[in-house]
């Protein structure tokens, strides 16, 4: 994937397209006046759900408590419908639950046909802080080519409406920044930085982007194997690789592997609460 950039613009008139990023989803809080959030927990729950999507999964829907999630799998009224229970706590498979949060266990076979209930420890309260938003996408290093077209779609007007403001929301990890969130950050900050129609706004986007030039170095052609090489060194890869979930860092960075977007849907029936933000393919 060459990555390759033209001169910023981060000058650009006011009625151009606002770019910004938040490290951690409370240093800045996504407004009701967003038009598109853009949740990043690349490892893992933004890798897992597209994946899922991907292979067949009719819809997420996404909690933040383990409690929640075991409550609205209980109220589901129809049993041949039931969702499978998905999620981990401190990156281990929660007890109980049908799947853990390893893109692996998100086969066709596994999850084709089934709604799923999703929870974890970063990745679905970053997706929660973002529920201001009029739209919340998730983004990965899978499907980070999907999410930079349907961006340009929508700027074109070829796509839904039209957006003014786009903000990139890091889950981090424990409550803390992660590099590996504001790397894929700032790698779309780098991409669409350099496209007039954008302005990046704020430090926080400007320090994303800087991390992911000064990670890359004088290589711009990121590859699936060396932002692999990359993740190892971040604290969620490390956290993996503590826990026996080294393969999973190969898993997350297969570059541009799906050609979707999650994307939030309005819930019906037992989903239909601010608790629950539910993600189809559209």
């Amino acid at each position: 994937m060459n990555l390759d950039r033209s001169a910023q613009h981060e000058n650009a008139p006011l009625n151009r397209v606002e770019l910004r990023v938040s490290l951690l989803p409370e240093m800045e809080p996504v407004a009701p006046a967003v038009d598109v959030a853009i949740v990043i927990d690349v490892l893992r729950a933004t890798s897992v759900i597209p994946t899922a999507l991907a292979n067949g999964a009719v819809q997420v829907m996404t909690c933040e408590s383990i409690d929640q999630a075991r409550t609205l799998r209980d109220q589901w009224d129809d049993v041949k419908t039931i969702p499978l229970l998905c999620g981990e706590r401190m990156c281990q498979p929660i007890p109980g639950f049908d799947l853990g949060n390893s893109p692996a266990e998100y086969s066709p076979e596994s999850v084709g046909g089934r709604n799923l209930i999703v929870t974890t420890t970063n990745g679905t309260r970053a997706i929660q802080s973002a529920r201001e938003a009029r739209e919340i996408w998730l983004a990965s290093f899978l499907n980070l080519e999907a999410v930079l077209n349907r961006l340009s779609g929508r700027l074109s007007g070829e796509t839904g409406a039209s957006i003014k403001n786009v903000h990139l929301v890091c889950a981090g990890t424990e409550r803390a920044i992660t590099l590996e969130d504001v790397f894929l950050a700032g790698c779309v900050v780098d991409q669409l930085g350099s496209n007039a129609t954008f302005q990046v706004v704020g430090d926080q986007a400007r320090l994303a982007r800087h991390a992911f030039r000064s990670i890359l170095g004088t290589n711009v052609d990121l590859t699936s194997e060396s932002l692999s090489q990359a993740l190892r060194d971040t604290q969620g890869g490390r956290n993996l690789i503590q826990r026996g979930y080294e393969p999973d860092l190969s898993r997350c960075a297969q570059l541009n592997l799906h050609d979707v977007v999650p994307v939030r849907v309005v819930s019906t029936g037992a989903v239909a609460t601010p608790d629950v933000v539910t993600f189809q393919l559209d």
